[in-house]
């Protein structure tokens, strides 16, 4: 969020024109009608030629007509003491302050966070937690409802978060690229937001986890019969371990009791070591994307060992 120096709000990420736009220097020294002739789209995609420089109102007008449930982050680039006051009137003006949420200067910026809460206590604001050791003043921090985390958080971390009352947009190198076995495991954790530079794939690889979440997940019953993702329970012959979802492999370990199998369903993927004597699993270890031959390659190599 920057000005151009008549004042208007204007949506651009760069300090200056000269990365995404057709424009040279800082965005502060053009006028808004200066902007507007500027190719904000062709650096992108020829798709996306004579794209141009959308102002805050703009995007806020196109937002409120909108009834996707969609959550806009407000990212503060500019030094401005009246930035947060002025951002803040124009989304109420348009009903949309709900849809956002600050980040940028707020998430490390105290003073920036207290002038968009005095601006409008319900505004969603964020604060950083680079590191484990800056969730205690994340979660204490009284401006904002939302923790920016620059980590991989862990599962125990979104609980602590969730109990505060408030929720986790996770940022950074592990979520930035095309990182789909960590979009999996955040997903799975209940975080309520990530940022990604790939954001069709991953809505795509979230619709694929939805869908699978509507069938049933295959499983022994205390009846001992065995669901199945149609529903049906079927009542097996003999003795049964739990293997998990679609037990896809298996590899006997040579000259023992055990042997390996891959579980590569609808639930989370793992490796399961199984005593044949005992007719137990002792021990499960979590893989990505198990069905993959490199992975069942590698299970192979462990078995060997």
């Amino acid at each position: 969020m920057r000005r151009s120096s008549d004042g208007v709000l204007v949506c651009l990420h760069d300090e200056t024109l000269d990365r995404t736009t057709t424009g040279k220097g800082k965005v502060t020294d053009q006028t808004l009608a200066e902007l507007k002739k500027l190719d904000a789209g062709g650096w992108f995609h020829a798709d996306f030629r004579e794209e141009r420089i959308p102002t805050l109102e703009e995007v806020f007008a196109l937002l409120a007509k909108s009834k996707a449930p969609v959550l806009i982050a407000i990212d503060l680039k500019a030094d401005d003491d009246r930035l947060e006051t002025d951002v803040v009137g124009l989304a109420r003006k348009h009903n949309v302050l709900d849809r956002l949420l600050f980040i940028g200067r707020a998430i490390d910026h105290p003073d920036v966070r207290r002038r968009i809460r005095a601006a409008d206590p319900a505004a969603h604001v964020a604060c950083v937690a680079s590191t484990p050791e800056d969730l205690p003043a994340v979660l204490a921090d009284k401006d904002s409802d939302w923790a920016y985390v620059r980590h991989m958080v862990s599962r125990a971390e979104v609980e602590q978060i969730h109990k505060a009352n408030k929720r986790v947009f996770v940022a950074g190198p592990k979520v930035a690229g095309r990182e789909e076995t960590n979009w999996r495991a955040l997903s799975a954790m209940g975080v309520d937001g990530l940022l990604t530079n790939f954001p069709l794939e991953f809505r795509e690889q979230e619709r694929t986890r939805r869908d699978a979440q509507g069938f049933q997940s295959p499983r022994l019953l205390p009846s001992r019969q065995f669901l199945l993702p149609n529903g049906w329970a079927i009542s097996p012959a003999g003795h049964q371990v739990e293997l998990g979802g679609l037990p896809l492999n298996l590899l006997a370990v040579p000259g023992s009791q055990y042997f390996l199998v891959t579980s590569n369903g609808y639930t989370e993927h793992f490796l399961a070591v199984v005593d044949a004597e005992r007719e137990q699993v002792v021990q499960r270890v979590p893989i990505a994307e198990g069905w993959l031959q490199r992975r069942w390659q590698t299970c192979v190599r462990l078995g060997r060992q």
